[in-house]
């Protein structure tokens, strides 16, 4: 059996290596902020969630109602990676609990560095925090992601890009 010295076990950074695809994982998850945030609140999450998320190539969308977030993240492994630590580490937001994480065969959001949506239409879908922690099932993730490629849809037929 060969053993690869320490120093040998980055793989070089060839043609190869390079055209690779890195993996794509994703984060889905539901948390309630520490106060009702205002527009001003939210426009300083949205904008500093889309700078670093172009930095990083991260895409992905944001629901927000009523002091209630759901939030579907995918990007590179590495880098939501550490997006993820950074939002866990949030300190305007309580009681994580994650619906879906893993690999991802696709992006959902390709043209969305966050895309938002707010409380004004959910199509009947209760985004209350408190209702939602004992019932995150297996079904949970369809439905939501269903509707945020809704609002995503929506948005790209009108020409909308965030």
């Amino acid at each position: 059996m060969i053993r690869r010295s320490a120093r040998q076990q980055t793989p070089p950074s060839d043609s190869t290596n390079s055209k690779r695809p890195p993996t794509l994982n994703h984060v889905l998850y539901l948390s309630s902020s520490r106060g009702l945030l205002d527009q001003a609140g939210l426009q300083v999450i949205l904008e500093t969630a889309r700078r670093n998320n172009q930095r990083d190539d991260i895409t992905g969308m944001l629901l927000y109602d009523s002091g209630s977030f759901i939030q579907y993240i995918e990007g590179a492994a590495d880098k939501l990676a550490v997006i993820w630590r950074q939002i866990q580490d949030d300190t305007r937001h309580k009681g994580i609990i994650v619906a879906s994480e893993g690999p991802a065969q696709e992006r959902i959001f390709s043209d969305w560095s966050m895309g938002f949506q707010d409380g004004s239409d959910f199509g009947g879908f209760d985004l209350d925090w408190r209702a939602l922690q004992g019932q995150v099932s297996d079904e949970f993730p369809t439905i939501v992601l269903a509707l945020m490629r809704s609002f995503y849809q929506n948005s790209v037929r009108m020409g909308f890009s965030l």
